[in-house]
């Protein structure tokens, strides 16, 4: 199928839906390609199910029908039991948020989940606030939120928030001033607790899950965490498009998919993610390192906890130039430099635990050994091993010296793209 078709498909379809439920609704156009076509297909097999001639509130309850009898395959509980609450954390986020919401429409989430959705947006200076409000108000009648005196963690928070109940389904808008990802999802973990969430799940705001990624990963978190189960971390996949830089338009090159195969436990992915709430209330809120994914699956490992991976797909877009891939890298270095200083007082195998992750965080010889071994497995790419290995080291020395000179606090937001 193609991208056009993929995405003519998805458009009809969820015209049809939108104008049974009389609400707006975008398609996903920023999106990457990949997503259109796994949109189309999903919408291809839904529309099998759906009777001709059905319209109006016959076909919303049929769709709805639909997404229920899904929701269930996928889970094994009917919607009414299953309980969450997912944070979509953003900072200045106005460019991608109209698409990820669009996205959001389309997801399978029946309206009998009993879950909340908080909207965090983290100290934004454009307009992802009034983005977000206006999604709210277009999803149904705004209701004040008291948060006050909440021991949420967080002093800045805004005090009268948001919110709307659509079927069970509650959105939240919590304002916060602090610019700090890891700040946010602690506040989020801090009200799972409240509400009795076992499991608190994370999505991105830059990123698209498929359509079944949200049921599958809360599938596999909460059975994961059930009774004596050593689980408390599970994390979603995710696959990245490159967008077209100038001098690839320029020689006319398709654009490319590279796809991340995160099959251990070192690769936590914050794309899309779900926690034991109670785990993550037990060591005091996610750890706020650069690299705050990471940095969570590493404190569960150091713990003796395990760290699962769910077949649960998020597409987003990779780093297409030299300068984004070094600032990417620096990044990520520098959280691991910083998770490193947090935890060596009580685990000091941490260490040698980041070192066997990471081959640039261990000595230069033994860095220039992996080097050669990487080649010799895959001689056909040396000059592309070798580029990387300059970039890593550009990016351990610049790292190096933003933490020496102080010029990176924990205020970290993990906006890559």
């Amino acid at each position: 199928m193609s991208r056009k078709e993929s995405q003519a498909c998805a458009s009809l379809l969820t015209i049809g839906y939108n104008t049974a439920m009389s609400k707006e609704i975008w398609f996903p156009a920023r999106a990457p390609r990949g997503l259109h076509q796994s949109l189309g297909e999903a919408m291809v097999d839904r529309a099998a199910n759906i009777h001709a001639g059905l319209s109006g509130l016959e076909l919303q309850a049929r769709l709805e029908e639909i997404d229920r009898q899904r929701w269930t395959e996928i889970t094994g509980q009917v919607p009414e039991q299953s309980r969450f609450l997912l944070l979509v954390p953003i900072y200045n986020e106005e460019r991608a948020l109209p698409s990820f919401l669009a996205n959001w429409q389309l997801l399978l989430l029946p309206k009998g989940v009993k879950a909340t959705i908080v909207f965090g947006t983290n100290n934004c200076s454009d307009e992802s606030c009034q983005i977000v409000d206006s999604f709210l108000a277009k999803t149904g009648k705004v209701e004040p939120l008291e948060i006050r005196n909440r021991g949420l963690g967080d002093e800045s928070l805004c005090e009268d928030g948001g919110q709307v109940f659509d079927g069970n389904l509650r959105y939240i808008h919590l304002d916060s001033g602090v610019g700090n990802k890891a700040n946010m999802q602690t506040v989020a973990n801090n009200l799972a607790s409240q509400l009795g969430y076992e499991v608190t799940m994370c999505v991105d705001a830059n990123i698209y899950p498929t359509r079944e990624a949200i049921a599958a990963i809360y599938s596999h978190a909460y059975k994961s965490f059930a009774g004596n189960s050593r689980t408390v971390l599970v994390t979603g996949e995710q696959r990245a498009e490159r967008r077209k830089s100038a001098w690839v338009k320029l020689a006319g090159k398709r654009w490319k998919e590279t796809a991340f195969t995160n099959r251990k436990e070192a690769d936590v992915s914050g794309w899309l993610m779900a926690w034991k709430t109670e785990w993550v209330k037990q060591i005091g809120g996610v750890p706020r390192t650069a690299t705050e994914d990471y940095a969570l699956g590493l404190k569960a490992r150091l713990m003796g906890y395990g760290v699962e991976i769910a077949n649960a797909l998020a597409w987003g877009y990779g780093s297409n130039n030299p300068s984004d891939v070094l600032c990417e890298y620096t990044r990520y270095i520098r959280g691991m430099i910083q998770a490193k200083e947090e935890f060596m007082d009580v685990h000091p195998q941490v260490v040698e635990l980041i070192k066997e992750d990471r081959w640039i965080m261990r000595r230069y010889p033994e860095r220039i050994a992996s080097l050669i071994e990487r080649i010799q497995q895959e001689p056909h790419k040396l000059p592309v091993k070798i580029v990387s290995f300059i970039i890593m080291e550009a990016a351990l020395r610049q790292a190096t010296w933003q933490i020496k000179q102080g010029k990176i606090a924990y205020l970290e937001t993990n906006r890559l793209h």
